[in-house]
């Protein structure tokens, strides 16, 4: 007697699904940032910088970029940096906390 059974799995189904490394993903980044769009508020360097002397610049950031975006800005300056540069991360979310209570 010959068995014609097809490979499957311990739950008894066929697995379909390729491995995850021959599937290439197409996926789009989830948000740009232009470069040095803060600099000409004087927000740059922001490590050597005073809390002051940030909170000035973000104040005349304010002036002509609206509050939710110049918050939602510095949140992902502080997702991009939390793991890389965790004290800049650190001073990144400290101004988005203060941007968004302003």
């Amino acid at each position: 007697m010959s068995s014609s059974k097809k490979h499957t799995t311990k739950t008894g189904y066929k697995n379909k699904s390729k491995s995850r490394s021959s599937v290439k993903s197409k996926s789009k980044p989830l948000f740009h940032i232009e470069p040095g769009l803060l600099d000409k508020y004087s927000y740059y360097n922001v490590k050597s910088k005073s809390k002051i002397s940030r909170h000035r610049s973000l104040n005349l950031a304010l002036k002509d970029i609206p509050k939710l975006s110049l918050g939602r800005r510095l949140n992902a300056l502080y997702v991009l940096n939390k793991n890389t540069n965790p004290s800049v991360g650190k001073i990144f979310k400290q101004d988005s906390i203060w941007v968004f209570n302003k």
